[in-house]
């Protein structure tokens, strides 16, 4: 297990905020049994693990159901606060219409892959490598409504005002250099582009980032972000990490993560996050 820094009293923890792709899960992009085993320990702890993700809701819940844990999930990068055991939504931040048209027009434009993020679907305009690795990623299937014009007739009624997010796809070199555009499009819009994983653009509502998702679960749950460890890699991570009241960084971070942070653990293909709960568990019993 990691040494963990002196001075730090890990029982006043409540919650452990944490990401999954490049920080809880793998390369392969899934939660190991290991990591599965220290959610549940950090849990039966009285640390209480919260699943902050960008992906849709079905795959938090999948984390969620696999490491037995009891404190809602956050998804869609912020946009939704779900309890999967009560079946419905705690929070929710739909983009506004005229952005979901607005980012499917910049995917035109800059040739990226748009995929329109719901509470628990997503839908695609058109095949390409980019919807078998995000079906992996969110476990469930990625239909191309392209392919069916009356599905997509169909599906367009039903998402107007229901899109969480919009992601456009592409190579990561495309991807980053298309960002100044998708930002300039934007303007004046109430949307923000972030970047995710290497190739994608996340477009979301400026009140739906992981930290104010975060912030609205601590109020619900009457928690103080000073009883709060947020662990992440990315850019959508940042937010949370600096609010929380302890920001953890794993090792493959981007350098401005790893530099909020007030502290770096293990890479995440080397279970970085489970070895981390691990030695905050056992810190726990001895203070306690």
């Amino acid at each position: 297990m990691p040494e963990l820094p002196a001075g730090i009293d890990w029982n006043a923890f409540r919650l452990v905020a944490v990401d999954l792709d490049g920080t809880a899960a793998g390369p392969d992009g899934r939660v190991s049994p290991e990591g599965l085993q220290a959610l549940q320990a950090a849990e039966q702890a009285g640390l209480h693990p919260v699943i902050v993700t960008g992906r849709a809701l079905p795959a938090a819940m999948g984390v969620w159901l696999r490491a037995g844990l009891t404190r809602p999930v956050i998804a869609c990068g912020g946009a939704v606060i779900a309890w999967p055991s009560a079946g419905r939504p705690l929070w929710e931040r739909p983009l506004a219409p005229r952005v979901v048209d607005r980012a499917l027009e910049l995917a035109r434009e800059l040739d990226l892959i748009p995929f329109l993020y719901g509470a628990g679907a997503i839908v695609t305009g058109r095949r390409h490598p980019w919807r078998d690795r995000l079906a992996h990623l969110n476990e469930i299937p990625i239909p191309v409504i392209a392919e069916d014009p009356a599905a997509a007739a169909g599906l367009a009624a039903w998402e107007r005002g229901r899109v969480f997010k919009v992601v456009l796809a592409g190579e990561p070199q495309a991807a980053e250099a298309a960002r100044p555009a998708v930002e300039r499009g934007l303007a004046g819009l109430p949307a923000v582009a972030v970047a995710t994983l290497p190739g994608l653009l996340e477009i979301i509502r400026p009140d739906a980032t992981k930290e104010a998702a975060l912030a609205e679960l601590c109020r619900l749950l009457d928690t103080g972000r000073e009883q709060v460890i947020a662990i992440g890699d990315g850019e959508n991570d940042l937010g949370m990490i600096r609010w929380a009241g302890l920001g953890v960084a794993v090792a493959n971070a981007r350098p401005e993560v790893r530099a909020a942070a007030r502290l770096v653990i293990g890479h995440h293909a080397e279970e970085g996050v489970a070895r981390f709960l691990r030695a905050v568990v056992a810190a726990r019993r001895r203070q306690a």
